[in-house]
C-alpha cells in the first residue's frame, strides 16, 4: 500500500495567527504527514489545538501540493473555474474583507462553481445562481443565515467580480427568524466560573462576560487596550471595524493584574503557542467543557455570555442606549443614526460581574 493511502488526509482551513492569515493543516498526527509538514518554512506547531500551520503565501501552497497532491485545487478546477476563484479571491482582499468572511464566500462560490461545472464562469446568470440556492437550500435543509450568507457570496461575484453587462439581482431574501438569544441566569454564569479550574481559561471568559465582548474581540486583544485603573478597555476594529470603549469593572481588573504577573504575556492579551493569537478552537473547547462540567443550560454558546452581559445589565435598570454603546451595536432599531455615550457615561456603569459573589 502506498504511503499516501496509509496514513489520513489533510485538510485545509484558513486561521489567523498574530493577526496574519495563516493554513492550518488539520488531520496531521501521524508520524509520516508530521515529517512532511516540518519540511514547509514557517511551519509551527498549536499545541492546544493540536495542529500545524503554516504562513499563508506561495511557497507554502508549493510544498503543500507538492507532498499532498490531492489538496491541489488546479487537479480539480480547469483553467477558467481557477481564473474565476483567483479574481473573486483578489476582490475579496482588495476590500480588506475580514478573514472569515474571505473564507465563507470562497467556500461557497466553489460550490457553485462546482455545482455549475459545465458552464464557463463568464457565462453563468444569475437565473443559474437562483437555480443553485434553490438547489442546495432544498438538498440540506439549510440555516435561514447560511441561506443568506450563500446569496451574499454570489451577489458579491455578480455585482463586485463578474465582466459584462450587470444583471438585475432579483433573487428574494428568507425572512429571518426572530428567535430570543440564549441568556446565562447570573447563578449560571457563577456555576460556568466556578467549574473552570485554569486561571488563563476562567480569566478569558470571564473578561468576556465582564464586558459583553465577541470571542474575535478577546482574541484579539493586545495589553495596551486595557485601562486596568479605570475598569475599562478599547476594542480596536470590532464588527464593521468600528472601535469603541466598554467597562469590564474592577474585580476582573484586578484579576487580569494577577494574570499579567503571572503569565506575562508579550504582545496578545491572551498568547496561545509560541507567543501566538489565541487559537479560536481552543477558546471554543474551554467553553465547552465548562458547560459540561457546570450543568448549564447545554444550548448556551460563548456569545450567550455577551448576551447574559447586556440582558443582566438591562435588568439592573442601565439605560439600553448605554448598553447599545457597549457592546458596539451601531443603532437600536435602525441603521440610520449612532446612539452615543460619553465617557462620564459609561465610567458610572459597572461590570455585572463585579456583583457576582
Amino acid at each position: 500500500m502506498s504511503e499516501e493511502r496509509s496514513v489520513p488526509k489533510v485538510r485545509m482551513e484558513s486561521v489567523i495567527r498574530d493577526g496574519k492569515p495563516r493554513i492550518a493543516l488539520l488531520n496531521t498526527i501521524d508520524y509520516v504527514l508530521h515529517k512532511k509538514v516540518r519540511a514547509i518554512p514557517g511551519r509551527l506547531w498549536d499545541r492546544e489545538a493540536k495542529f500545524w500551520h503554516v504562513p499563508d503565501n506561495q511557497l507554502s501552497l508549493d510544498h503543500i501540493y507538492a507532498y499532498f497532491p490531492y489538496l491541489d485545487p488546479s487537479k480539480k478546477w480547469n483553467e477558467l473555474q481557477t481564473k474565476a476563484l483567483k479574481e473573486y479571491k483578489d476582490q475579496l482582499q482588495l476590500e480588506r474583507k475580514s478573514w472569515s468572511t474571505v473564507k465563507s464566500y470562497l467556500s461557497h462560490f466553489r460550490q457553485f462553481l462546482k455545482a455549475m461545472d459545465e458552464i464557463a464562469p463568464e457565462v453563468l446568470s444569475i437565473a443559474d445562481a437562483k437555480e443553485f440556492i434553490v438547489q442546495i437550500t432544498r438538498e440540506r435543509n439549510l440555516a435561514i443565515a447560511t441561506q443568506h450568507q450563500i446569496i451574499n457570496a454570489l451577489k458579491f461575484y455578480f455585482e463586485k467580480v463578474k465582466v459584462g453587462e450587470r444583471e438585475y439581482w432579483d433573487i428574494p431574501r428568507p425572512k429571518k427568524a426572530r428567535r430570543l438569544p440564549i441568556v446565562f441566569s447570573v447563578r449560571e454564569v457563577q456555576e460556568l466560573f466556578d467549574a473552570i479550574k485554569n486561571e488563563k481559561h476562567r480569566v478569558m471568559l470571564r473578561l468576556i462576560y465582564a464586558g459583553g465582548l465577541r470571542r474575535g474581540e478577546l482574541l484579539r486583544l493586545e495589553k495596551s487596550d486595557l485601562d486596568l485603573k479605570e475598569g475599562s478597555l478599547m476594542i480596536r476594529e470590532g464588527k464593521g471595524r468600528y472601535d469603541r470603549k466598554t467597562i469590564i469593572g474592577q474585580r476582573i481588573s484586578r484579576e487580569l493584574d494577577q494574570y499579567i504577573r503571572r503569565y506575562k504575556p508579550e504582545k496578545w492579551l491572551f498568547e496561545g503557542t509560541h507567543k501566538s493569537q489565541y487559537s479560536e478552537t481552543s477558546l471554543q473547547n474551554i467553553f465547552r467543557r465548562a458547560v459540561k462540567n457546570s450543568g448549564v443550560n447545554p444550548r448556551g454558546t460563548l456569545h450567550s455570555l455577551r448576551h447574559s452581559f447586556a440582558t443582566h445589565l438591562i435588568n439592573r435598570g442601565v439605560d439600553v442606549r448605554t448598553v447599545q454603546e457597549l457592546l458596539g451595536h451601531q443603532s437600536i432599531k435602525t441603521t440610520q443614526r449612532y446612539i452615543h455615550v460619553s465617557d462620564v457615561d459609561i465610567k458610572n456603569v459597572k461590570s455585572p460581574l463585579d456583583f457576582l459573589e
